[in-house]
């Protein structure tokens, strides 16, 4: 009885931060302008130089036969047709309804109805209590793509092993399931191996800790714990070589202490070094307050990899710009009252990367478009990013963005938006024009 409950409590907690983020606990305040919902698909954007760019996107394309309440999805091509198709995990209350969702492509072409070019009958059930996120890799090495999802009711890691028959892509019956620790609830993939085998660290907020899978051969596996340098309520990770010496090293974005939390990956660089010392705290950083979530990239084109994190009481995202030595330099951007999940990709062909925010406050999305010349924000008075919202979904109140991801899905050299609206049990792709 007293674990339900606790249970209880914090997969409310994890509801509010990965559905609502602002919407459970944003402060009152009026709104300015550019905080009202959006309601278009194409904006222009005012450069620092007073010159105008024009973003258009066509009217979002919405799936509504994928499930209750997709969140965490993969694109990748899983059945070598060359077509990207699209895994996608439902992750409601009930367990026949908490599935996992393979949209298989079958067209390149555009139309105004998503089921011409998606398969959408594909359902998989996960028997998996309460998953919380996927990932889409080739875990065992044998060609072919292996899903993972993990669970905060039984703290496990489950791997099903993906198969091709007769040119048609299958799953095993039933996954291996892997301990990790206390409410898993975001992974990423990364060769952090020194031979370059696929691994997967996880955060685990109910233990303060992160659990890492070296080798699925061999299910060879380590833990990061608050003793070794993680943070309080540890709720993303995100991989990248951020000293510069060839090695997946790992960032842990910890919600309690505001600040990433940066780990050198040790043994890859130094064979000698022993496996339970994988991984070696080198810095942390202060981001805004109250960070929702993390990704890398590199933002300024000085080939030093960045992180990023959306803060949701500060109402920004902080850069934190790599200088390839394992040290970083933070910048901020406001970007609206309720900045949630986040991508990144290069929207205008310029070079450089752009970003888009799901903001949960207002229903919208956030483009941060770059100012073409990849410098920091700051920099000789230099506004390194001009601001445009779009819509996120087809209700003109607006819809509140999930996992937000940057591709080009329809292969014609335009980066286009594919993201989750949970409430609305959709999934939404905005082709760019």
């Amino acid at each position: 009885m007293q674990k339900n409950f606790i249970l209880f409590i914090q997969l409310f907690s994890l509801a509010c931060f990965l559905l609502l983020s602002t919407a459970c606990s944003f402060k009152e305040r009026e709104l300015d302008d550019d905080d009202e919902t959006a309601t278009s698909t194409e904006i222009s954007i005012i450069r620092i130089d007073n010159t105008t760019e024009e973003l258009k996107f066509h009217d979002p394309l919405e799936l509504d036969n994928i499930g209750k309440n997709p969140l965490a999805f993969v694109i990748k091509d899983i059945n070598h047709d060359q077509l990207d198709d699209i895994i996608l995990l439902n992750t409601a209350t009930k367990q026949e309804e908490q599935t996992i969702r393979i949209l298989i492509r079958t067209s390149v072409n555009s139309s105004d109805n998503p089921e011409d070019f998606f398969e959408t009958g594909r359902t998989i059930i996960t028997n998996t209590d309460r998953p919380q996120y996927l990932l889409v890799e080739d875990v065992n090495e044998d060609g072919v793509q292996d899903l993972l999802t993990i669970s905060t009711e039984t703290d496990s890691l489950s791997v099903w092993e993906g198969q091709i028959t007769n040119n048609k892509f299958l799953l095993a019956a039933t996954p291996e399931d892997i301990d990790v620790g206390d409410f898993p609830v975001f992974m990423t993939a990364a060769p952090f191996a020194s031979e370059g085998k696929m691994g997967v660290a996880i955060a685990n907020r109910g233990d303060d800790d992160i659990s890492i899978v070296l080798d699925f051969n061999s299910l060879e596996k380590i833990s990061l714990d608050y003793d070794q340098g993680v943070g309080k309520n540890p709720i993303q990770v995100a991989s990248g070589d951020w000293n510069n010496d060839g090695c997946v090293d790992l960032a842990v974005l910890s919600r309690n202490k505001n600040r990433v939390d940066f780990f050198e990956n040790t043994p890859c660089s130094d064979p000698d070094t022993p496996q339970n010392k994988v991984f070696q705290k080198i810095r942390d950083y202060k981001v805004g307050e109250l960070p929702q979530a993390l990704i890398a990239g590199d933002w300024d084109n000085d080939g030093n990899m960045d992180v990023a994190t959306t803060n949701q009481t500060d109402e920004d995202i902080s850069l934190l710009y790599g200088h390839g030595d394992g040290s970083f330099e933070r910048k901020d951007i406001k970007v609206g009252q309720g900045p949630g999940q986040l991508s990144s990709g290069d929207l205008n062909q310029d070079g450089v990367q752009d970003f888009v925010i799901g903001d949960v406050a207002d229903q919208d999305l956030v483009i941060l478009l770059s100012n073409g010349d990849g410098k920091r924000p700051g920099e000789n008075g230099q506004k390194a990013y001009s601001r445009g919202d779009i819509v996120a979904g087809s209700i003109p109140s607006g819809n509140r963005p999930g996992y937000i991801q940057v591709i080009d899905i329809n292969h014609d050299e335009k980066q286009d938006i594919v993201l989750t609206l949970p409430f609305e049990n959709k999934l939404a792709i905005l082709l760019q024009k």
